[in-house]
């Protein structure tokens, strides 16, 4: 920490946004070391997320846990196997699927699911899909920098949103349902998100992935105020008006 402004506020940024409560803190004179006092039960996911921060060699590690399996999962997981050299290179990521649930089955490996043959270990595994098992597995793991992908249509994994965020995982969904209901919903999400220093990441809600979610955003941050909005918000209704060429009636 000599003559290094940061690097204590590096090390409980790393905790804190893992969700690990640091209980008594020591510093010596000398300005070389610095400990602190954390519960036993968060000690590796402590030490995970700290080297994660400090070591340049080594890649900031996201785990994965994935609920659903259909053309938007099993896409997902072709995406990372392809792009998994990429990501480490240029942007630092390494992504490690840790967990993978459908209708049927579940698994969860803790040294990382292969995303070669995922789909033959989902078949062969012998544990039945369970939702609340598959949240509660997901938080005894209590491993940092954890993300919940919600890869589904369904109305149930929205019921456990509001136990991931203060568990400290952030959220990534394509499902529809958690922001379409009632805006008070809407805002417990955002708001516990908040609170509680994670992610929820809902771009393909709206446009089928085109970033306009964020535009949005950043178009208000920077002080504009959205006067209307005027689009076609259905996938289906894009493809007949593009394809309509007024030689047949609707």
């Amino acid at each position: 920490m000599k003559q290094t402004p940061g690097i204590s506020g590096k090390l409980f940024h790393a905790l804190g946004r893992n969700g690990i409560n640091v209980r008594a803190i020591a510093q010596g004179s000398s300005e070389y070391n610095i400990s602190v006092i954390i519960s036993r039960e968060d000690l590796n996911k402590g030490l995970n997320a700290v080297h994660d921060a400090f070591f340049v060699e080594l890649n900031k590690t996201l785990h994965l846990f994935c609920l659903g399996t259909g053309n938007i999962g099993s896409t997902l997981f072709s995406q990372l196997l392809k792009h998994s050299d990429f990501l480490q290179e240029h942007n630092g990521i390494q992504v490690r699927v840790m967990g993978i649930s459908n209708t049927r089955k579940m698994i969860f490996n803790e040294d990382g699911i292969s995303l070669e043959n995922w789909r033959e270990e989902l078949e062969s595994s012998n544990e039945k899909a369970d939702l609340s098992e598959f949240v509660g597995r997901m938080k005894l793991m209590n491993l940092p920098n954890c993300i919940f992908a919600d890869n589904t249509a369904s109305l149930k994994p929205i019921e456990y949103y509001k136990e991931i965020f203060s568990s400290n995982i952030s959220i990534v969904t394509c499902n529809k349902i958690g922001n379409s209901a009632s805006y008070e919903q809407y805002k417990l999400f955002k708001d516990t998100a908040r609170i509680h220093g994670v992610d929820f990441f809902y771009e393909t809600n709206v446009g089928a992935g085109l970033p306009i979610v964020k535009t949005l955003k950043d178009l208000m941050i920077s002080g504009d105020r959205l006067l209307s909005i005027e689009a076609i918000l259905s996938g289906t209704i894009s493809y007949i008006f593009n394809n309509y060429k007024g030689d047949i009636t609707f």
